[in-house]
Order: C-alpha cells, then structure tokens, then sequence
C-alpha cells in the first residue's frame, strides 16, 4: 500500500528509499507502474496529496483506488488489485469494448417470506467479469442474489426478480453501447403466478402454487438489438455430449445467440455452487469447443478467448 508520504515522493521525483527508487526508475524507463492509495480518509482528501495523485495519473502511473470505509482510505480486496494489473499487463484485446453480463440466481416469490430458486452462486459469471475486466473491457453485471462479492471495477445492478433481471439488462443495453450480452444468469424458467402479500399459514395437508412461465431475456435482447453480440448459457442434466451439443445449436440456428456454453450440472464438478465447470462452447455451422474440467476463472479465460476472436469475426464481415 502507498502512503501519502510515499506517492507524494514518487510524485515528485524523490527517491529515498528502496520503493521511490524502484518507481521512479520504472517510470522513467517506461515500465508500467501501478499505485494503491491507502491512509487515512483526512490524509486522503489532502489538496496535495489528490495533486500528487493525479500528477502520477499524467506521468502514465495506474492507480487503484482505495475503499473508503471507516474513515480510512483502506486497500482494495487482492482481486480488484489482481484484476487491475493484468488489465495493464494483459493483452488489452477488448479495450473500448463493452459488456452486460448477467449473473447469479432470480427467485420468485409465493407470499412474503417463501420463494423458489436454484443453486446458482453466480461464481461463472463473475468469473467471466474478473476476465473481461482484465483484458481492459467495461463492464455491467447484472447480479441475481448472492453472496459472491462483485469486481470492484464493474458496474453492478443487484436484483432478485426474473422481471427485474429483465428489466436492468435491457436498460443496460439502452444505456450505452454494447458489444456483448452473456447471459450466465440462472433465470427461472417458471415462477408462482401471484406472490401473497402476507404469509401463508403453515399447517395445510397440501398447498398448490401455480407456476407460469418467464419472459427469455435473451430473446428480448435480440428482438431489439439484432446486431448485438450474444452469448447464451445452457444448463442440461445427464445427456450425451453430442445431445448436449444439439440443443445449444437450437438457439444458435433459431438466430438468437452468436455462442452458447453448455453444460451438464449431473458432472462432479460442473455446474452449480462448485469452483470448476466443463463446458461445451458452440458456435454456427460446426464450431464447438470442448473445455475440461478446470478452475471457473481458466473456464473464463478460455470462453472470453472464443468470445474475443469470433467477435473480431463478426466486424470484420
């Protein structure tokens, strides 16, 4: 962590010790630098210490911002540090590219207290966004209930509803030009038709919840912006890999998605609350991709590879 003492030296050109050397050096020798702020909330708001910082942004130094919490400027969790260097050590293939990102589970609710869902952590799609993020992409993730915790670095919409998932990722994609939807999102398929607005007694022999289905928000999204980007995911359970294939190809022939990642949540390992996943990545014509089982961030990194080259593809047509 950088003090104010310390950016203020860098800032400067006073080399004294070990690290203002080190960085001073680098910056005079073109090797990227990056700086995390962290001290107190008063130092922080220092009128030279907010110079001395943007002084260091104009001689090209990258800067992680700190969290403000409890007075004190602290120092950003280890991923958003992680995610920031390699965006500025990394292969900047999607810089000035846009993303929406949906992630995480929806519920819906039969009264106040009782709700259906799924397993989902939203961990795939987060993982995704700590990729994007890192190959200098913006981001907005739409983020269903979780208790994953977000990139820093993105802009995060929280929502609980399938209709309110629906509703934040088509004002995301109104809201600023996007290259790429990936809907990783756990959207229910079915939810109660009417949510009671109290609780319902407990003690009956039986209840019966009516179930209607939800609108498919990437149908929605390609309805309106039929040159947008879109990566769907499926989620099949004990099917062949060649079954599984054909029924991601559906939405690629119907004109709905440009790729869909598919896979079987009956795998150990593969799908819902685990860190690792196996997917299937399908694209038109004969395209698909077999990724084996791995950690959900190489899942990531080899989906965004796929995403990357046959977006470049698409514009280049």
């Amino acid at each position: 962590p950088a003090t104010a003492n310390t950016i203020g030296k860098v800032a400067n050109g006073i080399d004294d010790t070990p690290v203002t050397t080190t960085a001073s050096s680098a910056v005079g020798a073109k090797i990227p630098v990056v700086v995390v702020p962290a001290m107190h909330e008063s130092m922080y708001d220092h009128p030279a210490v907010i110079e001395n910082i943007e002084k260091l942004k104009s001689m090209g130094v990258g800067i992680v911002y700190p969290r403000m919490e409890e007075a004190k400027a602290k120092i950003p969790d280890v991923d958003t540090i992680v995610d920031y260097v390699l965006g500025v050590l990394g292969p900047k293939d999607l810089v000035g590219q846009h993303f929406v990102v949906s992630a995480g589970p929806t519920r819906g609710w039969i009264d106040r207290v009782r709700f259906i869902s799924n397993p989902s952590t939203g961990k795939m799609g987060i993982a995704l966004v700590h990729e994007l993020l890192s190959r200098s992409a913006t981001v907005t993730l739409i983020l269903g209930p979780t208790s994953q915790i977000p990139p820093a670095q993105a802009t995060v919409d929280n929502v609980t509803t399938s209709d309110e998932m629906m509703d934040a990722v088509m004002k995301a994609l109104s809201e600023k030009k996007t290259n790429c939807f990936i809907s990783t999102a756990a959207v229910l398929d079915y939810v109660p038709s009417k949510k009671e607005d109290s609780k319902l007694a407990s003690g009956k022999s039986s209840l019966v919840v009516e179930l209607i289905p939800t609108r498919k928000i990437i149908e929605e999204a390609r309805k309106q912006y039929k040159d947008l980007f879109i990566v769907g995911f499926k989620v099949e359970s004990g099917i062949s890999e060649k079954e599984l294939e054909k029924r991601a190809r559906a939405k690629i022939d119907a004109g709905i998605c440009n790729l869909v990642v598919a896979n079987d949540e009956q795998k150990k390992g593969v799908a819902f609350e685990s860190d690792t996943n196996e997917v299937l990545i399908v694209g038109p014509g004969s395209s698909v991709d077999h990724i084996p089982l791995a950690s959900k961030r190489e899942i990531a990194h080899r989906i965004v590879d796929v995403i990357a080259k046959k977006m470049k593809g698409v514009t280049s047509l």
